[in-house]
């Protein structure tokens, strides 16, 4: 039993016999291990913002609360307002009563009326006054009567025939249209005065207008057809001055009162009389300045 039990417990020996090692076979060289990259080390993540608390929503309690606080600053000024009006004096304010307006009657109106003419008429008066006049220089005077020394001067000058009305109200147009740039083209000329007027039915009537000082003929713009541009030498002529709207009438009996009292003086007077007229024709006639002048000498 001991030696069975012996048997057992024995290795059993292998039956393929050991190959013998090949003293000539070298052994291969080991292959050389390839060592790996290192991994990159990932960033740390930025550490998330903290979330914003949202804003409790008002409640309907809250806004109870915040009305109920307005509520009160207004009652509290309110009361304040009526205790310091309480203390402050009672003002008693008079009654005013208007005025009944009048009736308009025909006398009123034409009242009216003539007060806006007399407001009118001054304002023409002071526009025609700021206006620019020739520089004469008076050497002689005698009541309405003058003589005077013009020096030279620059008009433009139109003609027409027909009534003397008539044919004043044309050249007016005119000459008033090439001062104003509209029958030409350029700048406006300012506006002068006297504005004078001279001729007959028979002759025709031929009206100018003196250019602003300092300007020659050369200076103005071209005259349109129908227009003259002259330059008028120095001279010498009297004058007589009168107030009025300028009939024919009128006129005539000026004129022959001027060349009265220059046959008085000596002085000649066969040259034609020529109307200078200083305002507007809306002016009414007890304010408008009249002149009647009759050249004694040129140059």
């Amino acid at each position: 039993m001991a030696e069975t039990a012996a048997k057992l417990k024995a290795p059993a020996k292998s039956k393929t016999p050991a190959k013998a090692a090949s003293p000539s076979a070298p052994k291969a060289p080991a292959t050389p291990k390839v060592v790996a990259k290192p991994k990159a080390t990932a960033k740390p993540k930025a550490a998330a913002k903290p979330k914003t608390a949202a804003k409790p929503k008002a409640t309907a309690k809250s806004n109870a609360v915040v009305t109920t606080r307005t509520a009160k600053a207004k009652a509290a000024v309110t009361g304040a307002a009526t205790a310091v009006a309480s203390k402050l004096p009672t003002v008693k304010v008079p009654e005013i009563k208007l005025p009944e307006m009048p009736e308009v009657t025909p006398k009123r109106a034409a009242i009216g009326a003539g007060l806006i003419a007399g407001i009118g008429a001054a304002l023409f008066l002071w526009r025609s006054s700021r206006a620019e006049q020739p520089d004469y220089r008076v050497v002689e005077q005698d009541g309405d009567f003058e003589v005077r020394e013009y020096p030279a001067t620059t008009t433009a000058a139109t003609s027409s025939r027909g009534p003397r009305r008539d044919a004043m109200e044309r050249n007016f147009r005119t000459l008033a249209d090439y001062i104003f740039a509209k029958s030409r083209p350029g700048e406006r000329l300012a506006m002068t005065t006297p504005v004078t007027t001279a001729g007959s039915i028979k002759d025709g009537w031929t009206m100018r207008f003196l250019m602003p000082g300092g300007k020659a003929k050369g200076d103005l713009p071209a005259a349109p057809q129908g227009v003259t541009l002259e330059t008028h030498p120095p001279r010498r002529a009297a004058a007589i001055r009168f107030n009025g709207s300028c009939t024919e009438a009128l006129l005539d009996n000026k004129e022959g009162a001027l060349r009265s009292w220059l046959q008085l003086k000596g002085y000649p007077h066969e040259a034609k009389a020529e109307h200078a007229a200083y305002n507007s024709p809306m002016m009414p006639g007890p304010l408008r300045r009249n002149e009647l002048l009759v050249t004694l000498s040129e140059g």
